[in-house]
C-alpha cells in the first residue's frame, strides 16, 4: 500500500481560486437558440424580430443548466431601456435558486 504523509495529501493542498472573465461566454457555456421574441409579439406593436434570444446555457462554475435571455439593445427605444432596467430590479429582488 501506498503511504501519504499528511503535508502532501491531496485534502491538504492549497486549492487556488476560480476566477473567470465577467463576460457571458467566459461564465458560461453558452448553447442552442431555444426560441426567439420579437417586440411585436409582446404587444409592444414594433415588429423587431429576433429582438430577445432565449439561449441554453451551463455555468462554468457550478455546471447547472441555465436560461440565458439576451437582449438586442440596438433595438430598444429609451422606453424599452427603462422597461428593461425595471425588469432587471424586480429580478434582482427575487430570491429563487433559477434566477441569477
Amino acid at each position: 500500500t501506498k503511504v501519504t504523509s499528511p503535508a502532501t495529501s491531496p485534502a491538504t493542498l492549497p486549492v487556488a481560486p476560480i476566477t473567470l472573465p465577467d463576460t457571458l461566454e467566459g461564465r458560461y457555456e453558452v448553447g442552442a437558440v431555444l426560441d426567439s421574441i420579437s417586440f411585436g409579439d409582446l404587444g409592444i406593436g414594433r415588429n423587431l424580430p429576433n429582438a430577445i434570444v432565449l439561449k441554453a446555457g451551463v455555468s462554468k462554475v457550478t455546471r447547472k443548466r441555465v436560461l440565458i435571455k439576451l437582449v438586442d439593445r440596438a433595438a430598444l427605444t429609451a422606453s424599452d431601456e427603462i422597461g428593461l432596467g425595471q425588469e432587471f430590479e424586480v429580478l434582482q429582488g427575487w430570491d429563487h435558486p433559477h434566477i441569477i
